[in-house]
């Protein structure tokens, strides 16, 4: 459907169903009721993408013969930034957390006010302008800043371990490794990645109280650093589970909706539950208001966000 072999054979398709119909009219109204209210997503945690990274990281071109749509295609070269955008963000979805995105530089305009977390997710190479806007906007107010995989390791002029040491305050370095396998603890969450052998990673020399991950070696894989004005976390591997981004986010006194892994997201006033198990929920609403659902296996739920309210089931 949505061919151009369908194109000559007016309204057919999987979705021409008297059940499917019914649905596609309930989604509708929803949103047309929405059209009164303001768009609201009290968003507390933001992830920083560069357009340019492409153009900065080693990639290569996939092949699709082979793959089944919805397939995860191979990370390829760089392991680390399609860690920082999908897979992270897949996390992140699952996380409960409420996000917004931005790109690197909308940093010096956007109001910050509303975040407790900020993720760099995809930022290998920060001007010297962009640091000094991290510096003077982000790491303040307490705010917990994160840096994942080379985040600001090159500053377009040159590469170095020193310029992400010199953002982060953490000493940072690279180094080869045959068991590239990072291990993470933090509040309860773990998380275990293990790329290809071998390769060039980064690490980190710091005291051991303020390591929260080790590579396989016993070399810190991530690490914490805290000062008067902001907390500095930074991962060699972007944290991907939702678990370990859930302990994040109530690191740094961000909301949490739903601390099961489901795909929940906010926007426009909306709380939306995608699970595949089911079962019983207990849903804290950003008003403070807690909902107790029992949801069906492979649903999708519409909550109004303000009263708790099942719009769609």
């Amino acid at each position: 459907a949505g061919t151009p072999e369908f194109a000559g054979f007016g309204n057919v398709g999987w979705w021409d169903d008297p059940i499917l119909l019914k649905e596609v009219r309930a989604i509708y109204e929803v949103a047309e009721a929405r059209l009164s209210h303001p768009f609201i997503r009290p968003a507390d945690t933001l992830v920083i993408h560069d357009p340019w990274s492409f153009a900065h990281t080693a990639a290569r071109r996939i092949p699709l013969a082979g793959f089944a749509f919805g397939d995860q295609p191979p990370i390829g070269l760089d392991p680390f930034a399609a860690r920082g955008m999908d897979g992270m963000l897949e996390g992140l979805y699952h996380s409960g957390l409420i996000f917004d995105e931005a790109i690197v530089s909308e940093l010096a305009t956007i109001d910050l006010t509303p975040y407790r977390l900020i993720i760099f997710g995809t930022t290998p190479v920060l001007d010297e302008a962009q640091r000094g806007v991290i510096e003077r906007r982000l790491a303040t107010a307490g705010r917990h800043l994160v840096s994942t995989g080379y985040t600001g390791w090159a500053n377009r002029e040159a590469v170095s371990a020193e310029f992400a040491t010199q953002l982060s305050r953490i000493p940072t370095f690279g180094g080869n490794t045959d068991n590239p396998t990072s291990y993470l603890t933090l509040d309860g969450a773990s998380e275990t990645q293990t790329l290809e052998t071998p390769q060039h990673v980064p690490y980190y020399q710091i005291g051991d109280e303020q390591i929260i991950g080790r590579w396989a070696d016993g070399r810190a894989s991530a690490a914490v650093r805290s000062s008067d004005f902001a907390t500095w976390w930074t991962f060699a591997l972007a944290p991907i589970a939702p678990a370990m981004l859930r302990a994040l986010g109530r690191r740094a006194g961000c909301h949490v909706i739903n601390d099961r892994d489901d795909a929940t997201m906010m926007g426009d006033g909306l709380i939306m539950v995608h699970t595949l198990d089911g079962g019983p929920r207990r849903l804290v609403l950003p008003g403070g208001k807690t909902v107790s659902i029992t949801l069906k296996p492979r649903s999708s739920t519409v909550l109004d966000a303000q009263t708790g309210t099942v719009l769609l089931a």
